[in-house]
């Protein structure tokens, strides 16, 4: 079988299976700050950023995914070159989505409304609310399938 795809826009990290935006990706193909722009240059944690929001994607497809259907889907994800694209943009609107407003941030609260002394329902913390809404668009117009893989 080939090796995964692994280029400029991304590289495959076979520890996680899964692919991964390059900091060149990022600033080639968004529209950020200049302030993030200057970090991206020279800060090694937007390496970390990039392996979380791949992470949040992988996670998202795999999550609306036939649990019978996982392992050829993971396959297809690897190999198939036309989602490999779709793949490096759900990533970007993502990163984008991060960078942006924080939306990443979401998946990590602590599930306590502070102000009324209250815990939230965990459904409401523990959603998909952190994927950026064009990803999920993108990836449920795309890649994402109800039905069996054969």
């Amino acid at each position: 079988m080939y090796e995964p795809f692994g280029d400029n826009e991304m590289t495959f990290n076979k520890t996680k299976n899964q692919y991964i935006l390059t900091i060149d990706s990022i600033m080639n193909n968004l529209f950020l700050d200049e302030h993030i722009t200057t970090e991206l240059k020279t800060s090694k944690r937007f390496n970390a950023l990039a392996i979380e929001t791949s992470d949040d994607i992988y996670d998202f497809i795999y999550a609306n995914t036939k649990r019978s259907s996982v392992d050829r889907l993971e396959a297809m994800l690897a190999y198939k070159e036309e989602w490999r694209e779709t793949l490096k943009w759900a990533m970007l609107y993502q990163m984008r989505y991060t960078l942006r407003s924080g939306g990443s941030l979401i998946k990590d609260q602590h599930g306590i409304d502070i102000e009324r002394s209250k815990r939230l329902d965990r459904s409401d913390v523990r959603s998909f609310d952190h994927i950026a809404p064009a990803s999920e668009r993108l990836l449920k117009r795309k890649i994402i399938y109800t039905g069996d893989f054969r």
